[in-house]
Order: structure tokens, then sequence, then C-alpha cells
């Protein structure tokens, strides 16, 4: 995901790769729904499921220049409630949100995906379960590998390497300035300071090894070794900060449980299709299936 207003520009490298990626996708497949798991949005106990049948474009991010940005995409309640059921049948409480709209997480990877959202499927968010449990998460997944041959496209959204305080500390070090956030400049500034273009070829050694690491393990192992492996990313050594906190990762889990179940062949094979770089915030994405 990484800064939200570079991946909103429709020249940004991570945008017109995926755009090209949803047209793909669209042209492969019949989508009935966009099932999204993302970061931004946790609850307690157990998860939640949206089911507005028009969600609303959240702002809950700080970008006061995207304040009137509107991603008017459907939901579909009658789909929330057919994942739902696969969920409790398989032993998961699940509760549903009929008011709750898109958060940025989604309206940025949906906008990625699909930039027109006259002709984006429907969506229907997924929270993640307070306290990150990554059993907890794959068990989720492998629960909505069913529904991946029932037209559900199932999209992961947070970083590969997330460390926000570490991205804004770059700053100081090598602008000598106090703070940065480059969503509260206008274009005109921006073009002046050239520090955009800057700070997208900084890299962070830490953090180019640990996205390195875990792009290696997605394409490289399949089925449980995979699951496993990634269930304890806390043990490499650069984890702590990589990931200081969980839930940038988490969404992975889920995707990776609903991944395992084809066995060892291709439809269970991670493919990198994206790597890109704000300092120490990996946009790398990955395709299962």
């Amino acid at each position: 995901m990484g800064d939200v207003m570079h991946t909103m520009d429709p020249q940004d490298p991570t945008h017109k790769r995926l755009a090209q990626v949803g047209s793909e996708i669209a042209a492969e497949h019949k989508i009935r729904v966009v099932l999204l798991v993302s970061a931004c949005w946790t609850t307690d106990k157990r998860p939640c499921l949206t089911a507005a049948p028009d969600p609303v474009t959240m702002h809950e991010h700080p970008c006061q220049c995207l304040m009137d940005f509107e991603y008017p995409v459907p939901g579909c309640p009658h789909i929330t409630k057919q994942i739902r059921k696969v969920l409790v049948d398989g032993g998961l409480q699940c509760t549903q949100d009929n008011k709750r709209g898109i958060d940025h997480g989604a309206w940025v990877a949906m906008h990625c995906l699909f930039p027109d959202p006259d002709q984006a499927p429907p969506v229907v968010q997924l929270s993640l379960i307070n306290g990150y449990d990554t059993a907890e998460h794959l068990n989720m997944g492998k629960l909505l590998d069913p529904l991946r041959d029932e037209g559900v496209l199932i999209v992961g959204v947070g970083n590969a390497v997330s460390s926000r305080k570490q991205f804004e500390l770059s700053f100081i070090k090598q602008y000598k300035m106090a703070y940065f956030r480059a969503t509260n400049w206008s274009q005109e500034t921006r073009d002046k300071q050239h520090l955009i273009p800057i700070a997208l070829k900084s890299v962070a050694d830490w953090a180019e090894e640990f996205d390195i690491w875990l792009a290696c393990l997605l394409e490289s192992t399949t089925g449980e070794q995979r699951n496993a492996m990634v269930c304890e990313y806390r043990r490499h050594p650069l984890a702590a900060l990589a990931h200081p906190t969980p839930e940038m990762i988490t969404p992975l889990i889920v995707v990776l449980g609903a991944a395992s179940l084809g066995g060892e062949g291709s439809d269970c094979t991670g493919r990198k299709i994206h790597g890109s770089f704000q300092h120490s915030l990996s946009l790398s994405a990955f395709r299962f299936g």
C-alpha cells in the first residue's frame, strides 16, 4: 500500500502495474465480488464482514488532499451472507456490519486494480482479528478457499515491509526536516522540491533484505511449509524493524490460507508481480492462482 498519494497517482509505477494485473484477472476470471482483507480494519474477538449495499468511501486517512476522493463501488449483501455462512460453518464465528463503508486500505487497492469504479466488481471487506494470531488468520483463509471457485477474488492489502516511523525518520536524516508527509503538499510544491523521486530511490538496506527473504519464500515454497515459515516471520532477525506491529503482514497470512489447499501445483505457487520501495515501505505485490 505504501504512502497513499503515490499509489493514487495514475502514473505511479505501482498503480500502473496493478491496473494491468486487475485487467488480466478480469479477463481470465468472472469476478462476482472482491473479498478484501485490509490492514486498516481490525475487530475484537471475531471477524466482521461489510454488508452495506452502497458503502461510502471512508476518509480515515490523514491526507487532507484526498478528503474529496470518492470510489463509489457497490457492496454485495447477499454474498456477504454466503461468506459469513462459510466461516460460521467452519467453526469461526463472524459478525456483519450493515453500515460500514470501505476504508482507505480498500479503496486504494481497488483504485489501483480497477481504476474505473463503474467497471469494478462489488466489494466486501473482511476484518482482521485483534491480537493478530497467525494460526487463527491462516485458518480463516483456509475456510475461504472454496469461494475462489465461485468467483470470489480474495485480496489482502498491507505491506511486505512496513515501518512508518523509519520512513518518516529517513527524511529527518536526509533532508534535515523535522517532519515530512508528501500528501500535504501540492503538486507544484512537490515538483519544485524533487523529494518524492529521491525517496522512491532511497531504500533502507535492512528493508530490502527482509523483502527479498519474503519474496524468495513465497515463490520457492508451497503449502504448509510456506505457511509455517511465513507465520513464524517474527523469528527473522529483521522482523522487529520490518514489522514493528503485525497488522500489515497479517492480510498476507489470510491470503496464504486461501491459497494452500490447491496442493503443490501452480494454484499454490506465489508469483511476485510488482516490486517497489518508499525507503522502509515495500510495495511488493504477489499473486496466487
